[in-house]
């Protein structure tokens, strides 16, 4: 399955590259990958033809627009019905905003979880659950919780029936990778945040998670800030580690020989990245846990959705500045 998804994913690039050469190389990749994952062709005219609707259903200030636009477009042709489902995207948009979330680049990401992974009759209490989620965050991480939270207190008030106890586990997950050497920060919390998708014990899941750390260090595997809290999904892998490390670097090692996937043309953290995202994904596709399949699998492309804009509102950002200090 490994192999196979990473020929799709090269070749998504490739065909991505040419038809869409003016979209951030980040972004194109991020859309190829996505589609990978799903086993999906990229269909270049399907992509072409919702940029242009919602474009005709937004507004030229929406958050939908900008580096948005291509990604939640590339993400919705992946669903039988995507006009369908980016409208129910804007409606449950508003209804989100209605409860209190505020507008940003983010929050699209947490309604296009909600549209395409919930039915509509667990939205409402859902998007309750999920802003009582974020006011626990806050309180505890007030300087580190912001609106790119947004999808993860979705995706946990979604995952989880008791809030409370879900946000008691992210604390205890967030000190006990802490003390042993993860660095406080909105990385750290991601990965806690994430930890809770898997029902192991906290001391079972933190180790293994600190144990591939290590690993991937020791293989020259770098994960930067943005893309730490992979490391999370690699934790919910029940299986032989020194397997799993092996195939991360053969992975990443046949992304590294091709065209635009290289230390210079990606960087070697973004590739990383894709690495351990595709074998994580595959491993968790051919687990026996039923339990983390259900909880993992309808959430890691949302996750990585939400990684995404992180990572190119981060590069915007710079850009920006850099401008700004040459001018």
């Amino acid at each position: 399955m490994v192999a196979e998804t990473i020929k799709l994913f090269i070749d998504n690039d490739r065909q991505m590259k040419q038809s869409f050469k003016w979209e951030n190389h980040l972004i194109r990749k991020f859309g190829a990958f996505q589609l990978a994952l799903n086993n999906q062709t990229v269909d270049v005219k399907q992509v072409k033809e919702m940029k242009e609707y919602m474009k005709m259903q937004t507004s030229s200030f929406s958050y939908f627009r900008s580096t948005n636009l291509f990604p939640i477009a590339t993400a919705l042709t992946s669903n039988e019905k995507p006009q369908q489902y980016f409208d129910q995207t804007v409606y449950y948009y508003e209804e989100l905003k209605k409860e209190g979330f505020k507008r940003s680049v983010y929050l699209p990401y947490a309604a296009y979880f909600l549209a395409t992974q919930l039915q509509p009759s667990e939205v409402p209490k859902t998007i309750e659950k999920a802003q009582q989620c974020y006011q626990m965050m806050k309180e505890n991480h007030y300087w580190l919780t912001s609106d790119d939270d947004y999808m993860l207190a979705i995706i946990l008030a979604y995952s989880h029936d008791d809030i409370a106890a879900a946000v008691e586990e992210m604390e205890a997950c967030y000190s006990y990778l802490n003390e042993r050497g993860i660095s406080k920060g909105n990385a750290l919390q991601t990965m806690s945040h994430l930890l809770t998708l898997s029902s192991e014990r906290i001391s079972q899941k933190c180790d293994r998670l600190l144990h591939y750390a290590s690993e991937l260090k020791k293989n020259k595997i770098k994960l930067d800030s943005y893309s730490q809290p992979i490391l999370a999904l690699l934790a919910m892998i029940d299986s032989n580690s020194e397997e799993v490390i092996r195939v991360i670097v053969e992975t990443d090692q046949e992304l590294a020989s091709q065209d635009g996937f290289g230390n210079w043309s990606l960087g070697r953290a973004s590739r990383n990245m894709f690495s351990v995202a595709l074998v994580s994904y595959c491993s968790i596709q051919n687990s026996s846990q039923s339990a983390i399949k259900a909880a993992v699998q309808n959430s890691i492309q949302s996750v990585l959705l939400a990684q995404q804009v992180v990572m190119v509102s981060a590069i915007a950002a710079s850009t920006a500045a850099s401008n700004s200090s040459s001018s």
